[in-house]
């Protein structure tokens, strides 16, 4: 009797010690989080047609509108819409790439075709990563659940006029220090392009989808061009070829496009990451400093702004800046004795086709938490602006360099810590017991 008793609490104690350890590592007493495994829950469905299943020309980029649908009564709270693998020379994107918040949602795969892709057969696969809730509100885990399979069968292309996209001859990069140290990053990148035409003609070349505060440069935009290759280069600023490979959720792409006096077109495509904003001044206005970063309530921190001056001729212009002051109720005034704002150097010229970078550096001394917008006053040629930088003044402690500071989130389990102590505590209790005859 005595025995059966002793098993029965040593049962016991085992019982309780797996549940509130359980409840430390949030396996049972926080909310259930499942995921998909061998379960279709997100589906990609054309828009257009019944089957994704599409022809493609050496060179040639198609956009497809889909649908992203779900079972009935789930709904997306965010979901990564990714295409994987890449085939060699086919790149493939989503716009948007994320979905927040709704039953069902619209985006659009674009697929780019490189024109030395040998024809035939291939297939893509579309994969969602993320969350979603069921019928009965749970949460729900998708990633690499069976994909939505897409089929492109690439067809030759015969054109006028032939573009390839050649080595990268120079690469640059830039350095800058501040209080806290050093830092680098890659300044600009230059890359051979060739083109050939059956015929003599004159091609001019355009990146027509490369973002505002991106830079593509050619020399010479214009080319005379026949049955032999003729060579220009190609310069970018605020974006990198990336060194590690392809990456489905990072990777953005921008078009090269040549096109002959006739209207005959080629293309190629540019797989690349995010580097950096570049203010691009095609004649005189304002640089921005719309990239925002992040400083202590007491230490320093700095930012570098890049602006190129790009008139299509060989010019210059001349550049002045001050700081005036800080945006308060949509009035200009002093910066607090908190703020301390020093741009590194506030005067200089900018020739054509050459990036200049401009470092600012920030104190702080009990600033205030929360987003600020120093003013900043600019002289470009003989004409003036006024443009804003903002920054913000995180409340915890952090010594870390630029882009290292992050808010501290609040623990999961807050009660992890004391239901611990509760299970070894009972853990003794149950080993003491064993020993009892």
């Amino acid at each position: 009797m005595c025995v059966s008793s002793i098993t029965s609490v040593k049962s016991l104690c085992l019982s309780i010690i797996l549940i509130l350890t359980c409840c430390a590592t949030g396996f049972l007493c926080s909310n259930a989080y499942a995921q998909s495994e061998n379960t279709t829950i997100v589906r990609y469905v054309p828009l257009q047609g019944s089957e994704l299943s599409f022809d493609a020309e050496q060179g040639q980029e198609i956009k497809i509108p889909v649908q992203v649908v779900l079972p009935p009564g789930y709904k997306i709270i965010n979901l990564l819409s990714i295409v994987s693998p890449w085939p060699d020379g086919i790149y493939s994107t989503f716009s948007p790439q994320s979905i927040q918040n709704t039953s069902s949602g619209n985006t659009t795969l674009q697929i780019y075709v490189q024109p030395y892709v040998t024809p035939g057969n291939y297939t893509l696969d579309l994969v969602a990563q993320g969350w979603v809730n069921d019928t009965t509100g749970n949460e729900i885990m998708v990633n690499s659940e069976p994909p939505t399979p897409v089929s492109i069968k690439v067809l030759p292309r015969n054109g006028e006029i032939s573009l390839t996209l050649g080595n990268m001859t120079d690469i640059k990069r830039m350095n800058y220090c501040y209080d806290n140290g050093c830092s680098g990053f890659t300044s600009i990148e230059k890359y051979q392009i060739l083109l050939q035409s059956r015929i003599n003609t004159t091609v001019s070349l355009s990146g027509p989808d490369v973002l505002p505060e991106k830079w593509i440069h050619f020399d010479p935009v214009q080319v005379n061009t026949g049955p032999e290759s003729v060579e220009s280069f190609m310069t970018i600023a605020g974006m990198v070829q990336s060194l590690t490979g392809i990456n489905p959720i990072s990777t953005k792409i921008f078009t090269v496009k040549a096109e002959s006096q006739d209207g005959s077109t080629a293309q190629v495509y540019f797989p690349y990451e995010n580097n950096f904003d570049v203010t691009v001044l095609h004649r005189i206005e304002p640089i921005k400093f719309t990239q925002p970063f992040e400083t202590n309530i007491n230490g320093n921190n700095s930012g570098v702004y890049a602006v190129v001056y790009d008139p299509g001729k060989n010019d210059s212009i001349s550049v002045q800046l001050s700081v005036a002051g800080l945006e308060y109720n949509d009035q200009i005034i002093p910066l607090p004795s908190s703020i301390d704002m020093k741009i590194k150097k506030t005067s200089f010229l900018l020739n054509s086709s050459q990036i200049y970078y401009i470092p600012v550096i920030v104190r702080t001394s009990n600033a205030v938490v929360g987003n600020h917008y120093v003013v900043i006053n600019e002289t470009i040629g003989d004409k003036q602006f006024l443009s804003t930088l903002p920054f913000y003044v995180m409340p915890n402690i952090c010594t870390g360099g630029p882009g290292m500071c992050q808010v501290q989130s609040t623990p999961e389990f807050p009660f992890a810590i004391p239901i611990l102590l509760v299970s070894i505590t009972l853990l003794i209790i149950f080993y003491r017991i064993r020993f009892v005859k």
